[in-house]
Parts: structure tokens; C-alpha cells; sequence
């Protein structure tokens, strides 16, 4: 199955504060305004979305935070881009799981995989957007 996965438009500049989360012009899909998504089978899924802070990252977390019932677990090295992230995922509606994280750092990224199990009881969905993972089968 496909899914057309481009919800969100990034209105963002290099430098400065990241900007609300925007969606983008409907393209005459059905459903296709804010908040009414048709993406089957990852509703109510649970992803953890690695170099979430800022970017694609972030255009990414918009996605998935659109959708019916979003848990998002959201990690990235920087803590006031990361906060700034998931806040803006919140006023889409999803829960989020935030907390700084150097993917380099095995216990870290331990530590990050625990507490998206402890609060959310599962894993369904990895995007691996993370600049650098020094072992990617770690996860």
C-alpha cells in the first residue's frame, strides 16, 4: 500500500525561530483539510522520529501529528528546537513523547526507545532521520 504522505509546507529560513506548522493546499484531494486524514493503517500507530527538531524532521513530526490518534516520539540533539517541535505537534493534536538525544550515545538512545515503551506500550513506526547514528542496527 502507498501513502501520500505530504500534508505540511515548511515556511521556514535558515536561522531564527522555526515557524508554526502550516498545511499545505489540499491538491483536490478528499479529506484533505486540516485534521481530516486518510491513512489507514498508521492512525493511532506509534513512531519514533529520530533528527525531529528541526527541517524535514520537523516537517515530518507535522505529518504523522495530523493524523487521528498521533503518538510521536521525537528526539534530536537540540532541547529548545526538540520543545519547540513537539509543542507544535500538540496543537495538531498528537502525544508526544520529547527528550534530547545524541544518537551517538548507545545508553541515550536506550533511554529514549524506553520511555517511548514505558508511556506508549509499543513501537510501530521508525523514521530514521538522524544525521549521524554511529551503529544503525543499535535500534
Amino acid at each position: 500500500m502507498i501513502y501520500h504522505f505530504s500534508p505540511l509546507v515548511y515556511t521556514g529560513r535558515k536561522g531564527g525561530s522555526a515557524p508554526p506548522l502550516q498545511t499545505a493546499p489540499p491538491w483536490g484531494l478528499p479529506g484533505a483539510e486540516k485534521g481530516a486524514c486518510y491513512y489507514g493503517e498508521i492512525r493511532r500507530k506509534v513512531a519514533i522520529i529520530t533528527g525531529g527538531g528541526t527541517g524535514i524532521g520537523r516537517a515530518i513530526n507535522g505529518g504523522f501529528g495530523m493524523v487521528e490518534g498521533a503518538k510521536l516520539a521525537i528526539c534530536a540533539r537540540s532541547a529548545d528546537k526538540l520543545a519547540a517541535t513537539a509543542q507544535a505537534c500538540r496543537d495538531l493534536g498528537a502525544e508526544v513523547v520529547d527528550l534530547p538525544t545524541d544518537l551517538c550515545q548507545l545508553d541515550q538512545m536506550k533511554a529514549f526507545v524506553q520511555a517511548t515503551v514505558d508511556r506508549f506500550g509499543t513501537v510501530d513506526i521508525l523514521v530514521n532521520n538522524a544525521v549521524s547514528i554511529p551503529n544503525p542496527h543499535a535500534f
